[in-house]
């Protein structure tokens, strides 16, 4: 091999260990590596030049040949490895093999993504790079949660941005926050330049609700009538519904109530008319005008509870529903809470309120008052039995310490009524699409019980269904669920028996065997 030669694999050999050297020590790739790649390029292929008969005689030897068979062989692996990761680290895509679907998105969180026509963007802002263990670990499992939204649309993307190193983006999306002295962590959804926050604990349901409200062009209005006794929205206390109101306004509703007396007929703007827990008797000219708003196609919520002077059988009765004005009882209502306690476990499947709770699920009901339709009503309305109890349930007309148990059936305690589709154009020009969806109990709203069960996917579910916003329907936190292996006395002594004595036994053996045969 010529001086020249050896001087160009030796500047080959320099140039790719300052390369990777330097690519190691500035962490990423720079434009100026690109100089020593071409060195390392050219001074191999110098050499080859200059040496080639001496190439080509070293080729012709057998060994040679089978070594570079080898080589090729290897190279080929080399180049297949490098090949997969790169591919995985280009399109992320993940398996989910869990049963509660732990590792991936949910259908509501899938469908939010499906019509981006514009980068929705991620802001995560954090102080610095001393951060508690707790801090990390959220951080860390929200970017796990977010590479799944990335593979779900690849108009998806995540920034990390420390607020101490990029102030003027920080100040940007901070500045008007009352809690930026506080918090170590926020969250941010951008898309088209609206900027939504994340709330706290940043599950899938706050990340897929900031998006939707991101991507939305006008905030609907719900109405909550007043003046009758109903719950207070703002009332933090058991009884009170502080976390229902806090969970629509996270959704992107604007909240109003609204006092027939004092402010007269509702605004035609609003999506939906709800009252919760009523006290005391609508008057005539409230109830028609509710009457007027659902023959323009209104949604009407109604959640009232038993034994209540709110005077609205009547009402109720022209479009078909009954509420019985009694008390459910339930045999299995002793193991949740008492005696009281009505147990929902069977759902319409074909109701957008319900089809999305779990089969396994339930909602209960403090004092629940049970619902049934007019039989004539089938011909003009539309009914569907929303929640219905198990058939262990009763009703008594009152509730006395000395209550004799009747006949079990299932009672219904959720019912909706609808404008008939079939209905002939004369009835249709009369009464236009319209919903009324009736509960036999408000306690499941409060703040009290809207966790218990299934109560908060039910309560928001019927709101966001009702005004119109069916891709808000709520996502239930994933749980992974545990397998539990039940043995008796004897599986537990085969158990012992085939995985402790027999390995210790074959083990006792191979020491004896091996003694015997120490000096063979």
């Amino acid at each position: 091999m010529s001086s020249w030669s050896k001087i160009s694999l030796l500047i080959s050999g320099f140039s790719l260990i300052i390369m990777f050297s330097a690519r190691f020590v500035l962490g990423a790739w720079h434009p100026i590596l690109y100089i020593f790649l071409v060195l390392f390029l050219l001074g191999f292929l110098i050499s080859i030049i200059l040496n080639y008969k001496l190439y080509l005689d070293f080729l012709s030897i057998k060994t040679a040949q089978k070594g570079l068979s080898m080589g090729w062989s290897l190279l080929l692996v080399i180049i297949f490895l490098i090949s997969i990761s790169y591919l995985g680290n280009r399109f992320n895509k993940t398996f989910d093999l869990t049963q509660e679907g732990i590792n991936s998105l949910s259908d509501q969180s899938l469908s939010s993504l499906k019509d981006l026509d514009s980068d929705l963007i991620f802001y995560i802002f954090y102080k610095g790079d001393k951060i508690t263990p707790q801090l990390s670990a959220i951080q860390q499992e929200l970017k796990m949660d977010l590479a799944l939204y990335k593979q779900a649309n690849s108009k998806v993307k995540v920034f990390f941005v420390d607020a101490y190193k990029n102030p003027a983006k920080a100040e940007s999306y901070l500045v008007d926050l009352p809690d930026k002295n506080q918090q170590e962590l926020f969250v941010f959804v951008n898309y088209k330049d609206r900027k939504i926050r994340v709330n706290i604990p940043f599950s899938e349901e706050d990340l897929t609700s900031a998006i939707i409200k991101a991507k939305k062009r006008e905030f609907k209005e719900i109405l909550f009538l007043t003046g009758h006794g109903e719950k207070d929205l703002n009332d933090p206390n058991p009884s009170g519904l502080k976390i229902l109101n806090q969970a629509l306004t996270d959704s992107g509703f604007i909240l109003k109530e609204w006092d027939f007396i004092q402010q007269g007929e509702p605004p035609k703007k609003a999506s939906l008319i709800v009252s919760i827990g009523p006290r005391q008797k609508f008057l005539t000219a409230e109830k028609n005008w509710l009457k007027d708003y659902l023959s323009k196609g209104g949604q009407l919520l109604l959640i009232l509870d038993p034994k209540e002077k709110h005077g609205l059988e009547d009402f109720l009765k022209e479009y078909g529903l009954i509420f019985n004005n009694d008390f459910i009882l339930s045999q299995l209502g002793v193991l949740y809470g008492g005696p009281t306690r009505a147990i929902g476990v069977v759902f319409d499947k074909d109701n957008p309120i319900t089809k999305k709770i779990p089969a396994k699920q339930a909602v209960f009901f403090e004092t629940a008052s049970s619902l049934d339709v007019e039989p004539s009503a089938f011909e003009k309305f539309k009914f569907s039995y929303l929640v219905r109890t198990h058939d262990q349930s009763f009703t008594v007309p009152e509730l006395k310490r000395d209550i004799k148990m009747q006949e079990f059936e299932t009672l219904t305690m959720a019912l909706s009524s609808s404008s008939k589709k079939e209905s002939n154009v004369e009835n249709k020009e009369k009464l236009k699409d319209f919903k009324l969806v009736l509960f036999g109990d408000s306690d499941f709203l409060s703040n009290r019980y809207i966790y218990d069960g299934a109560n908060r996917d039910l309560a928001i579910n019927s709101f966001v269904s009702l005004a119109g916003e069916e891709e808000l329907v709520s996502i239930r936190p994933k749980q992974p669920k545990g397998t539990k292996i039940s043995l008796n006395q004897s599986q537990k002594t085969r158990l012992v028996l085939v995985y402790v004595i027999l390995p210790l036994l074959f083990l006792l053996m191979s020491l004896w065997l091996w003694y015997k045969r120490r000096n063979a």
